[in-house]
């Protein structure tokens, strides 16, 4: 039996990558926004303002890196597990193959003990019958 990836970690990694891409094309909307706006607007009448902008603008910055590299992270600790569990998986199939295996062996025997008795028996019963 082969083991597969887990569908739901797939689902989890595609959906993480969804969230950073949206995060980062919605930041750079957001950039591009406020950069267009900065050169609308007088610096004389607002620079305070327009300061502000620039200090949010790089909060947000740093924010969105902080996301990214939580969720890679995130990322790193669910494949580790997922690697984790591949080989606890692959561990019990070895356990059962290997006691499969034994358990053949134990059959076989028992059945070889089982024969012997049976062929000394027809024996027994063939003398039995040539001398009656």
């Amino acid at each position: 039996m082969m083991y597969n990836e887990c569908n739901l970690t797939n689902d989890f990694f595609e959906t993480v990558n969804n969230i950073n891409t949206e995060v980062s094309e919605k930041y750079n909307n957001l950039k591009d926004s406020c950069n267009k706006l900065l050169d609308v607007i007088n610096k004389s009448d607002y620079e305070k303002k327009i300061n502000d902008l620039l200090n949010f603008s790089q909060r947000n910055s740093e924010l969105v890196d902080q996301f990214k590299q939580k969720s890679d992270e995130c990322i790193q600790r669910c494949r580790k597990f997922e690697t984790t569990s591949e080989n606890i998986v692959g561990e019990c199939i070895n356990t059962l193959a290997h006691n499969s295996l034994l358990y053949a062996q134990w059959v076989s025997l028992h059945s070889c003990d089982i024969d012997q008795v049976d062929n000394i028996l027809k024996d027994i019963k063939m003398f039995i019958q040539m001398n009656q």
